[in-house]
C-alpha cells in the first residue's frame, strides 16, 4: 500500500531539485557570465568563485535530487503500469549521468581561474566558450526531462496519484517547456516561447511539487473511498 511518508519523500526530492537547479543553473550563471563581455566574465569569476563553486555544488545537488526522484516514484507508480514506471526511472537515471557529465564544463572553468596561468583575453573567451558548451549540452539534455515530466503527468493520471489537471499540466510542460524550447533553440536557433506560454507548465511543476509534499496520498485515498 503506498504510503504517504514515500509520496511525501517524493515531493521533498521534487522541492529540493527545484530550489538547487534553480540555484546552480539559473541564478549563478547569470551572475557570473557576461555573453556581451568575456573580459568581464573574467572579472566575475575573480570576484566570485566560490559562488561559482557552490552553483556547481547546487548542480550536482539537483541531480542525486532527479535520480532519487526516479528511483521513488518508480516504486510509487510500478504496480499501476510497471512498463512506463521503468520507463522513467530509465529517462531519469540516464538524464541524471547526462547533466552529470555535463558539468565537467563548470570544472574545467574552475580549474582553469585556479591553475595561476595568465588571465588573458585568450582566457576569458575560453571560459565563454565552456559555458556556452554547458548551455548547449544542457538544452540537448533537456529532451529527457521533458520525455520524464510527460511519463510522471501520466503515470499520476493512471494512477490517481495527483488531480488529472495536475497531471496535464506536467504533460504539457514536458511538451512545451522542455521539447518544444528544444526545437526551438537549438534545431530552429529561434527565440525562447514568451513567458505567458511557458508559465503554465512550470505552475504544473510546482503545484506537483507541494502538493506531493504537503498532501501526500490524500488524493489516491479519496478518489478509492
Amino acid at each position: 500500500m503506498l504510503t504517504n511518508k514515500l509520496v511525501r519523500l517524493a515531493g521533498a526530492s521534487y522541492l529540493i531539485l527545484i530550489i538547487s537547479g534553480i540555484f546552480g543553473m539559473v541564478y549563478v550563471p547569470s551572475v557570473m557570465f557576461n555573453w556581451h563581455d568575456s573580459l568581464q566574465t573574467m572579472v566575475n569569476f575573480e570576484q566570485n568563485l566560490g559562488l561559482f563553486r557552490w552553483g556547481i555544488t547546487g548542480c550536482l545537488v539537483s541531480f542525486i535530487a532527479f535520480t532519487a526522484m526516479s528511483v521513488l516514484l518508480f516504486v510509487i507508480f510500478n504496480k499501476t503500469n510497471y512498463t512506463l514506471a521503468l520507463l522513467l526511472l530509465s529517462v531519469g537515471l540516464v538524464g541524471a549521468a547526462a547533466f552529470l557529465a555535463n558539468t565537467l564544463s563548470y570544472v574545467e572553468i574552475v580549474s582553469l581561474i585556479s591553475s595561476g596561468i595568465e588571465h588573458s583575453v585568450e582566457v576569458a573567451q575560453r571560459i565563454l566558450l565552456l559555458s556556452l558548451s554547458f548551455s548547449q549540452g544542457f538544452m540537448l539534455i533537456q529532451v529527457l526531462t521533458g520525455v520524464w515530466l510527460i511519463l510522471f503527468g501520466v503515470l499520476a493520471i493512471q494512477s490517481h496519484l495527483l488531480p488529472s489537471i495536475i497531471g496535464w499540466l506536467l504533460i504539457v510542460s514536458g511538451i512545451i517547456n522542455y521539447i518544444t524550447e528544444f526545437v526551438l533553440n537549438f534545431l530552429l536557433t529561434s527565440d525562447s516561447l514568451p513567458t505567458y506560454i511557458s508559465i503554465v507548465g512550470t505552475a504544473g511543476e510546482f503545484i506537483a511539487c507541494l502538493w506531493l509534499l504537503i498532501l501526500g496520498n490524500f488524493w489516491k485515498q479519496k478518489t478509492q473511498q
